[in-house]
């Protein structure tokens, strides 16, 4: 009979230690789930994970019937970032507009980093007035709280474009990108006739080595 206590004890504590290595593995599978879709520099998601969320989001807007917008945002004159203060100083402003953009958001939003100093946010049930005025007060945020210090306490500030489009039902998600790509491109040329402070023209025209009139 003791033989027996002693056998289902042991059994027990097998079982208990199989189940403890299964939560263990599960576990370990879910974060290199995450990993395999995160940016490991911001936090925002990568493009593999911007493919699945984006899938998903139309497949949820047309089965709802619910709207859904995109917007892309590029740093403008990103470059001159890395060249004056290095790619570490360029790494903080990255991951700075990442959190600007996280704390922004609502919780069905997804932040996107779609390479380099492009970003994209997923914009479910939003029409596109609503996402324009979203896109408008972002804007703002980022003028104002995009500032990232050097080691030598040097404020770097850095402003953004956006281009924000809605997903038109019928259309396939190459031409919702496209499209939203197109609104960029037509905001970033907009962005080369802002009108620069002295001490902001100064330090680019210096970098582009034009003249300084």
């Amino acid at each position: 009979m003791q033989q027996r206590v002693v056998g289902c004890i042991s059994c027990q504590q097998r079982i208990a230690e199989l189940e403890t290595k299964v939560a263990q593995l599960v576990a370990q599978n879910e974060q290199l789930a995450r990993e395999s879709i995160t940016d490991p520099l911001t936090g925002a998601l990568n493009r593999r994970g911007f493919v699945a969320t984006l899938r998903r989001e139309k497949s949820r807007a047309e089965r709802n019937g619910t709207p859904l917008c995109m917007a892309f945002l590029d740093l403008d004159a990103f470059k001159p970032v890395n060249d004056l203060y290095g790619h570490a100083v360029g790494d903080k402003v990255l991951q700075r507009v990442v959190y600007v953009l996280k704390r922004s958001c609502r919780e069905i939003d997804s932040v996107v980093r779609l390479g380099g100093d492009e970003f994209g946010i997923i914009l479910p049930e939003t029409d596109l007035v609503q996402a324009r005025i979203y896109i408008e007060r972002l804007k703002r945020k980022i003028q104002q709280g995009l500032v990232v210090r050097t080691d030598a306490g040097v404020e770097v500030r850095v402003f953004a474009s956006f281009g924000v489009e809605e997903f038109r039902v019928g259309s396939d998600l190459n031409q919702f990108q496209n499209d939203v790509d197109a609104a960029l491109y037509r905001a970033k040329a907009e962005s080369r006739q802002r009108a620069f402070t002295p001490d902001e023209k100064k330090i680019i025209l210096e970098f582009l080595e034009i003249p300084v009139v």
